[in-house]
Order: structure tokens, then sequence, then C-alpha cells
């Protein structure tokens, strides 16, 4: 297998060098908390009726929960409540409570079994008014765990979210300013803080109700922004996410204002073109023009050599932004890592969606003892 492996900088231009090496990568899952519910979709037109799923995710030993939900009884009502395959033993039982729009749930072992990580309870919504994407027609107003049947000991109240985003119609551009908000609910342990995460990063934490952020998009692609509450417990809700399109910016002068202040971008450590901001082998130049983020560690996406069988030579494809400008690349090749070659340039580039392609280059031909080849690239003058 053919892997990116290493970057080098040679005066002003930067170098991919690839050779036969695997690259290994290690994830760290990070907790944030040991329990937590969930609620599925709501949505829905009037007079419809929603099935919405009630999630448990826990790493601690639950064996019971009480959990009171409330609907607006002008938006929907509460049709049924069901239970599923959480748990062995489990029993669910429900019922109106005496404010209107309120329902207690609570589920129990008849044997202290605990319950599992998975769909927790079902229920049946009837839609009196139309619920659009970014309304919530039914919330989890509060909850107590018990890890010792139904005699509901060590409280565990876990907080909920609603999510409002940019109008998801638009299409964006890296750089522009959106805003979003949430409504985060508490009861007896306060909500803590509400973060908002871009394609699961963090972008920014708001401690204080309203909860809202502006913030500007520094990722391109089909991109996901929702919120995640937390209580002062560190237990933690997920809303659900939008989606957005977010195209590449129109120069390299547009993406280095993204990410950098002009007092940066003169900084030889931070934002010049030959900084490596983020430590990750990738001079500020080379994340441009591979479409990645300097302030984050992160590696181009897949580069590969194929064989084509039909004119016996071999070809070196990498990818990289559509739209990307102002940067020129050069393939070379080398048989030992000394004497480079410059290949004769571009043959084909080839979509792959609304964001990315494919950029080849003819480079070897059969039998040709050649085994390594660099990509260069170089500022274009304006």
């Amino acid at each position: 297998m053919l892997s990116l492996l290493k970057v080098a900088m040679v005066g002003n231009l930067y170098s991919i060098l690839l050779g036969c090496f695997f690259v290994s990568m290690v994830l760290v899952n990070s907790t944030y908390g040991l329990t937590s519910l969930q609620l599925g979709d709501s949505t829905g037109s009037a007079g419809g009726v929603v099935n919405v799923p009630l999630l448990l995710s826990t790493s601690d030993v639950v064996s019971g929960a009480q959990i009171d939900l409330y609907t607006d009884p002008n938006v929907a009502v509460i049709a049924s409540v069901s239970g599923s395959d959480a748990g062995a033993n489990h029993i669910v039982d429900s019922e109106p409570m005496s404010e209107a729009g309120k329902t207690r749930v609570v589920v129990y072992s008849t044997s202290n079994d605990a319950l599992f990580s998975d769909v927790l309870i079902d229920i049946q919504l009837v839609l009196k008014s139309s619920v659009a994407q970014n309304d919530r027609s039914i919330i989890v107003e509060s909850v107590q765990f018990a890890d010792d049947g139904a005699g509901f000991v060590n409280t565990v109240l876990v907080p909920n979210a609603s999510f409002a985003g940019p109008d998801s119609s638009v299409v964006y551009r890296m750089g522009d300013m959106v805003s979003a908000s949430s409504i985060a609910y508490g009861t007896n342990t306060p909500v803590d803080r509400v973060e908002f995460l871009v394609d699961g990063a963090s972008v920014s934490v708001d401690s204080e109700p309203p909860y809202e952020m502006e913030f500007p998009l520094q990722y391109f692609g089909n991109i996901t922004i929702f919120a995640r509450a937390y209580d002062q417990e560190g237990n933690w809700f997920t809303s659900d996410s939008d989606s957005y399109m977010v195209n590449f910016p129109t120069s390299l002068e547009a993406w280095l204002n993204v990410f950098f202040t002009s007092g940066e971008q003169l900084d030889p450590t931070v934002g010049a073109l030959s900084a490596d901001l983020d430590l990750d082998g990738g001079a500020t130049l080379l994340e441009y023009a591979m479409g990645l983020h300097p302030r984050r560690s992160d590696s181009p996406r897949n580069s590969s050599f194929i064989l084509n069988p039909f004119t016996g030579s071999y070809e070196f494809g990498f990818i990289r932004p559509v739209g990307v400008t102002g940067v020129s690349y050069q393939l070379q090749v080398s048989e030992d890592l000394d004497q480079w070659d410059n290949t004769t340039g571009f043959i084909d580039v080839v979509p792959i969606d609304s964001f990315w392609e494919e950029v080849r280059f003819s480079m070897l031909e059969l039998n040709t003892p050649r085994e390594f080849g660099r990509v260069l690239i170089k500022k274009e003058d304006p």
C-alpha cells in the first residue's frame, strides 16, 4: 500500500513524499457523562402520527428510571408509550400527571437487572399542529435513574436541549459568519453549559442563557451543526443536528482570512505559508492546497498509484478541493530519493462530488525501477 508519509519544504515548494509505507492512526474517545437520554426526531405535519424513540446511553449500572415527559397540548398529545428490548425483566408504566401535557413514565426491573444502552421506550405522538425541523414537540423535563430496581436512589437528573441553526436552505462559503442558539432545560440539577459543535468539533461554549453563538464556518462540504447541554453533574444531552452545504473559498487570501488575522499571517510561526501551527507535518500552504484545517491536526484524503491497463503505465492520483486556486501541483518521481524528475503534468481531473476532485498524473511505465513520488505545491504569482 502506498500512503502519505511525509511533508517537506524545499525553498518555496512544499512536497508530499510518497512511498511503500503503512501509516497507523489511534482514535481516542472522550466520555462526557455516565448516563443520558436522547429523544428521536418528533417533526411532522398536523394530524400525523409520529413515533419517537427515547434512547438510553449509559456506561453505569442503571436498573430503573422515572421520566417526566412534556408536550404542549396545542402541539401534540401522547397516544401511547411502550417498552422495548432495553433490558430483561423490565416493566414500563405510564400515566398522565395533573399538569396538562405532562406524562410520567417509570421503567423498573422485577429482578434488579440492568438496563442496556438502547432504545428504552417508544412514544407515539399525535400532532395537532405541524412541527418544523428545529422545533421539538416533546421534551424530557426530568429524569431519575436508579441502580437498585424501582427504589429510585442515587438520583441523576439529565438536561435536555433543542437547537436552532442558520438557514439550511442557503449554500454557504467558508468564512461566512452564522448564528445558532439552543434552549436547554434543567430540573433539580441545573444546566451548567451548552456546547455548540460543527462536525463533532466544539466551536463555542455558552454558560449563560439564552444559549447563543456566532462563529465563522471553518469547514467545507456537507457539514452538521448541533448543540450539547451539560448539567452540573457532568451528564449531557445532544440535540438533533442540521446539515449545511459550505463551498471552498475563492482564493488563497480568502482562505487565510478564515483562520488567521493579518498579524498572524505575518508571523512565521503562526499563519505564514511556511508555518505548521497544528504540528501535523503540513505547512499552511499545503493545508490550503489539500483542503485541510491549519489549526487542527489532520491528513490529506487518500492518494494512490493505479495501473492503467490500456496504456500500460501507472497513474498517481490525489484529492483536492473543488475551486482551489493560486497554487500549482507538480508530480516528481525518483529511483533513489536523491534525483527527482518532473512528470508531464495532469492527465485528468475526475469529479468526486460537489466539493472534492481527484487529480491524476501519468507517472511510470511498466518495468521502470522508480519507486517513489512526491507532489510539489507552489504558490503561483498573482
